[in-house]
């Protein structure tokens, strides 16, 4: 009601607000079955509470209307579960990556139960991420900014830089600890994690601002940001780079068919056929098109004139194509076929398939082949 998820209790007659406030305490259900709030003893909860795509793990008191911090160390949390007073979640942190922890909500003491990537490593050479503004019109979006470490990629002054658009669409870019950002930092990349208009975790209004503006409104944040960035002699204006996976890469395609900014761009299993995404993608996404684009068929011809595949001879910048053979939600031969399509025109293209990948890469040996396979593309660029 008020723009924001938050907490109402219903009677079965009506819903009345219990804690009304400029925060998030709800997501996007993309992994069914998965919690952000546990009801605790004596009237409590705990949450998760997301302001600006940062995460919080909080308690509730609504009797009292009371908000209060049990642990501010993370950055993104999900998958709660609890029993009486002791809760289990999923956070990760800059300094750590997604670990299973357990805390006991009156004593405070955290445990931490399993993770998957060891804490440590070389975190003096890790970049803490800057949060960035910029103004596309007269909106306003957010990005994570990294630096590079040490010598920058292209050897000048001010560095090259890597726009890392997100999936989803309606998804966010965190700040928690992401080795993938970290070794371009350590390659000498600036990087930008953009949460363009759309993602979540800034309230309804910032979600829906992509309402059937798909490829339209994502390709103006980027551009924005991006110039804001030039005209600041923060990056070098010649060397820069954009990547991105799934909807990130449908972004990516649709900003190097429109935009002359980019040296180049990384599409990991991008879509780029609208009408055929709607034919053939899963059912738990089957309308999702329907708010990103337009209803079917009404809005036909916005299929079509958002569609990169269609359009590629108004292709800016190589490309490299990163495909999952068993990928069944954007089929192998249409990023082959854009890969062909854009190389007869001259326009550089790779086209790199892995037999044993679908959509979303899984295999760590295809990851890092991956990475430096785009490194060693863009340093061909530069």
């Amino acid at each position: 009601r008020n723009g924001w998820w938050n907490f109402y209790c219903f009677d079965g007659h009506k819903s009345d607000l219990i804690y009304g406030a400029e925060m998030e305490f709800g997501t996007p259900l993309w992994r069914l079955g998965s919690k952000n709030y546990c009801l605790l003893p004596q009237q409590k909860l705990v949450c998760r509470v997301t302001t600006e795509a940062q995460d919080r793990l909080m308690l509730l008191d609504w009797r009292q209307q009371q908000l209060t911090f049990l642990d501010a160390q993370f950055s993104a949390i999900h998958s709660l579960d609890a029993v009486n007073n002791q809760v289990v979640f999923v956070g990760a942190s800059f300094h750590a990556t997604d670990a299973v922890y357990q805390l006991h909500t009156e004593y405070k003491n955290l445990q931490i139960l399993d993770k998957t990537v060891a804490e440590g490593g070389n975190q003096g050479s890790w970049r803490r991420p800057t949060l960035m503004h910029f103004t596309a019109g007269e909106s306003r979006t957010t990005g994570w900014f990294y630096e590079p470490t040490g010598a920058h990629a292209n050897g000048e002054k001010l560095p090259p830089l890597i726009v890392k658009v997100h999936g989803g669409p309606t998804g966010c870019a965190e700040k928690s600890l992401d080795l993938r950002i970290q070794y371009w930092c350590q390659q000498g990349f600036a990087v930008l994690d953009l949460n363009y208009r759309g993602s979540v975790g800034f309230g309804r209004h910032y979600r829906r601002a992509l309402y059937g503006g798909w490829g339209v409104v994502d390709v103006a944040d980027v551009e924005a940001a991006v110039a804001q960035l030039i005209s600041g002699e923060v990056i070098h204006a010649a060397h820069c780079f954009i990547s991105g996976s799934s909807a990130g890469g449908y972004t990516v395609l649709s900003t190097l068919g429109k935009s002359s900014l980019f040296a180049g761009g990384a599409s990991y299993y991008g879509i780029s056929d609208l009408a055929r995404l709607r034919a053939q993608t899963h059912k738990f996404e089957s309308h999702y098109l329907d708010w990103l684009i337009g209803q079917w068929p009404d809005k036909k011809d916005l299929y079509e004139q958002r569609s990169p595949l269609l359009h590629e001879y108004k292709m800016y910048a190589p490309v490299i194509f990163f495909q999952g053979a068993k990928d069944k939600i954007v089929p192998p031969n249409q990023s082959r076929l854009f890969s062909e399509k854009i190389k007869e025109l001259g326009v550089e293209s790779r086209y790199i398939e892995f037999a044993d990948e679908g959509h979303g890469f899984r295999q760590s040996i295809n990851i890092q082949n991956c990475l430096e396979l785009e490194r060693q593309f863009y340093g061909e660029l530069i």
